[in-house]
């Protein structure tokens, strides 16, 4: 073990601001001798990424544990006295999912913002991410903290963090915390008191009911249909499954409000659970973890089956088509919820020339296509819904009027209105259910929807190739390949000829055909897009949350019939998945 990080572990275990239990953890890694898992938690600071903190919980500054979630806390209080001198400001809402520890240290948070004179607004029980963001906006705070690790194994929390405008935060602020939460050296500059002395002193209140009931009203506000849910709700039979986490409680009393009667819950997986005993991950865009939905799906004869994560800010669909379960892609649920939103608000007459669609730049060129065709505007963000959000707020900062449709990204994430800034898989599972009753009434499933789609706008498939690299090892082996990758220099790969190769580091796209470079604007990351003569093209993105690196491919063929093209693009996926997985294992 490296004498740099030796020194980490010793300053842990004779810190006095350290509990003796949190010490006997590191204690008994010395004792063993276990200079790899040290090193793993000591080796760096907890980084904020896409979402925040996100790491195992565990003993160690590159942990979840209660000293880290203080010191985030107090990061953000630093920050935020700093941003907003108004009192009126200082108050940050609160919110935890069914995680191991989730409540815990949604406690912990609140006892440093009560110590810091800052208003904790905290929910009295678990609840989703959408709500976490909604109530931001609803009491006009200056922040917002979620608890929640997503869909991750069920060893990781984490800690979101939230601005004034019910986004994750973004630049400059994001680049503030980080600093506040670096310049934090010592624990006792930590202000902390604990959760019942913080309840006494009244710097804590609870989100009100009247605040539910605001979002519950937004919810069915965004429907398009809201009539024939009500007359014909019952025809559509739809089973939903929790996951063992927070969008039990309000997808069912949507599901009542707005009139869909047959809509039936996965029993064994309805119970909050931090353990999520039932699936072997709770990330609902893996077949598996709907598999008990499904198996109702059939018991009850119904018309889909979907699952939502742990924060519920994803979801996941299984479609039954001609006695087959077909579950959908991350593209193709957006795709869909693109094509009915502009299409039927055309037959309304309320697409506008200021009707706004935005996506991930790693989500499916087909809404560019569906979008374009209805005469609303779609633009590119990078991954993440914070994103998005500052898309919105930099429109209505500068008094940019527009007219927002819908929001998605690949990875299962959708927001159907614009008063969540995050993703809101409670209003996608609303939203789904109105949508496949509207394709029932037409004796259409959503799969025959899709395959319309396809006929007015050529098949799309899109796919996702994600390979796993763990720790200190894992990051490097991520750094190799991508430079592998910008380093690359055929002009074919896979038998495709290569047009353009563009850098989102350095916003440089060169075109491979005459080897000019041109300057593109974007906000810049760690991200490669190879675009082919074929109109197909592929991207690379290490992720923010995860150790993993992603590879995007987006496959359009235009030759033969429906089942050839499928054929076709199934053939280039699979000569990607084989080029790429070598090319990464020679990194």
């Amino acid at each position: 073990m490296q004498t740099e990080i030796l020194k980490k572990v010793q300053a842990w275990v004779d810190d006095p601001n350290i509990d003796a239990k949190a010490k006997a953890e590191i204690h008994e890694l010395l004792e063993k001798k276990n200079h790899k898992e040290l090193t793993e938690r000591f080796y760096k600071d907890l980084d904020f990424g896409t979402a925040g903190l996100r790491s195992i919980m565990g003993m160690g500054i590159n942990r979840i544990n209660q000293y880290t979630v203080r010191k985030a806390t107090q990061a953000m209080v630093n920050v935020l006295k700093n941003e907003y001198s108004d009192p009126k400001m200082h108050k940050i809402c609160v919110c935890y999912d069914s995680r191991n520890n989730s409540e815990y240290f949604a406690h912990e948070v609140c006892s440093v913002l009560a110590a810091n004179n800052v208003t904790a607004i905290l929910f009295r029980e678990l609840n989703p991410v959408p709500l976490l963001s909604y109530s931001v906006r609803y009491y006009q705070a200056g922040a917002g903290i979620m608890i929640t690790a997503s869909h991750n194994p069920i060893e990781y929390n984490g800690f979101k963090a939230y601005w004034s405008d019910g986004a994750q935060i973004t630049p400059p602020v994001d680049k503030d915390i980080i600093a506040a939460y670096n310049n934090i050296t010592n624990w006792n500059e930590i202000k902390w008191i604990d959760f019942e002395s913080a309840l006494k002193k009244k710097t804590i209140q609870y989100v009100e009911k009247e605040m539910f009931d605001s979002y519950y009203a937004v919810i069915q506000k965004s429907l398009i249909h809201p009539e024939l849910c009500k007359k014909q709700g019952e025809n559509v039979r739809i089973v939903y499954s929790p996951i063992h986490g927070t969008g039990l409680k309000p997808c069912q009393t949507l599901a009542e409000l707005v009139g869909f009667k047959n809509f039936f819950v996965v029993e064994e997986q309805a119970k909050p659970n931090g353990n999520f005993p039932t699936v072997k991950s709770p990330n609902p865009e893996y077949p598996a973890a709907l598999a008990m939905a499904v198996q109702l799906m059939l018991d009850k004869k119904a018309d889909l089956a979907m699952g939502t994560d742990p924060d519920t800010d994803r979801l996941g669909v299984a479609v039954k088509h001609q006695g087959e379960v077909i579950f959908l892609t991350g593209n193709q649920i957006a795709s869909l919820f693109v094509y009915y939103q502009m299409s039927e608000k055309a037959k309304l007459k309320k697409i506008k020339k200021n009707s706004l669609v935005l996506k991930s730049v790693v989500t499916s060129t087909l809404q560019d296509e569906i979008v374009e065709h209805f005469g609303g505007k779609m633009e590119d963000t990078l991954t993440g819904f914070k994103w998005m959000a500052k898309k919105l707020k930099d429109r209505e900062d500068a008094n940019i009027d527009y007219d927002f449709i819908f929001a998605s990204e690949e990875s299962y994430g959708f927001m159907g209105h614009n008063e969540v800034r995050d993703k809101d898989a409670v209003c996608a599972v609303i939203q789904m259910t109105e949508m496949a009753l509207f394709f029932k009434e037409k004796k259409m499933t959503l799969i025959n929807a899709l395959e319309e789609i396809y006929e007015k706008f050529g098949y799309h498939h899109d796919t996702v190739l994600s390979l796993d690299f763990l720790g200190i090892e894992g990051e490097q082996k991520i750094g190799r390949i991508m430079n592998k990758l910008r380093a690359y220099d055929k002009t074919q790969m896979v038998g495709q000829t290569i047009t353009k190769f563009k850098d989102y580091q350095s916003c440089e796209e060169l075109d491979w055909r005459n080897k000019t470079k041109k300057k593109f604007e974007f906000t810049k990351s760690n991200l490669v897009c190879i675009e082919f003569a074929s109109g197909s093209k592929f991207y690379a993105r290490p992720s923010g949350t995860e150790p993993k690196i992603k590879f995007y491919f987006m496959i359009k063929t235009v030759n033969g019939n429906l089942q050839e093209r499928k054929s076709q693009a199934m053939e280039l996926e699979d000569q990607l998945n084989t080029f790429i997985k070598k090319f990464a294992d020679e990194a």
